[in-house]
């Protein structure tokens, strides 16, 4: 069973030895302390204090994320980097390299490495699956 022994809490979440939310070890009816974390040292999104994931042992969960929802790049889940709240890094470049303007960090034009622009299509026009991009649907 998760959590703590279930029978030693009333239907309130009180200890019944302690009079308390929490048992003699500290720990409440989910068991968890009051910090938030389990026996384990993890809190109920599988973190601990050094903000090391249960599951993967790392710092990044399964998704590649830390324990705040950022990438290995600072970039959150809707796009928005850590330090600027933006979509732009401290330095004025997007999660892909590209600036305001639209120009690639590395290779200074509107194309990056591998010869794709901002939206992701090649100087033809195509994605990186070789799909035709410049025939709008009508």
């Amino acid at each position: 069973m998760d959590g703590n022994d279930q029978v030693e809490f009333d239907e309130e979440g009180i200890h019944k030895v302690t009079g308390t939310k929490y048992d003699k070890e500290g720990y409440d009816k989910e068991g968890y302390d009051k910090e938030g974390y389990d026996k384990e040292g993890s809190n109920k999104e599988g973190w601990n204090k050094d903000s090391i994931n249960k599951v993967t042992g790392t710092y990044w969960d399964k998704n590649g994320r830390d324990e705040y929802g950022y990438d290995e790049d600072d970039y959150d889940l809707a796009g928005d980097h850590r330090e600027t709240n933006t979509r732009f890094d401290p330095y004025g470049y997007d999660r892909l390299g590209f600036d305001e303007h639209r120009i690639h960090k590395v290779t200074g034009t509107k194309y990056d490495e591998e010869g794709y622009d901002y939206e992701g299509l090649d100087n033809d026009k195509h994605d990186k699956n070789g799909r035709d991009r410049s025939k709008t649907r009508g």
